[in-house]
C-alpha cells in the first residue's frame, strides 16, 4: 500500500508520517517497480524515504523549517519553503504562475 494514508515503518520503530512528500516518493518508487517489471528488468527491492525536513508557513512571508538538525524561522525559512515547493512543481509555466501569485 502507498500514499499518505499508508502506514510504512521503513525498518524503524516509528511509521513514516502520513504526508504528501512521503506519498509522492512512494508513488515514484512504485512507478519504477512497475516500469522495470514491464520491461523484464530487475525492480528496486526496498523503498527508502529521503526526509527533506519539515516546514510550515505561519504568516505572510514567515515560516518555520527544520532541515536535519538545523532550525530556521521568519523570512529566511519562508524563502526555503518557497524554493522547495517551486522545485516540486513540474511545469515551468506553473512555477511562474505560483511565483507571481
Amino acid at each position: 500500500m502507498i500514499g499518505d494514508m499508508a502506514s510504512y515503518q521503513n525498518g524503524t520503530e516509528r511509521p513514516l508520517p502520513g504526508l504528501a512528500p512521503v506519498a509522492m516518493q512512494q508513488g515514484k518508487f512504485v512507478a519504477r517497480v512497475i516500469s522495470e517489471r514491464c520491461r523484464g528488468g530487475q525492480p528496486p527491492t526496498t523503498f527508502v524515504y529521503r526526509d527533506r525536513g519539515s516546514m510550515a508557513v505561519i504568516g505572510r512571508c514567515s515560516a518555520i523549517a527544520q532541515l536535519g538538525h538545523r532550525q530556521f524561522s521568519g523570512f529566511f525559512a519562508w524563502l526555503i519553503w518557497v524554493s522547495i515547493h517551486l522545485i516540486e512543481i513540474i511545469q515551468f509555466r506553473n512555477r511562474m504562475i505560483v511565483t507571481f501569485q
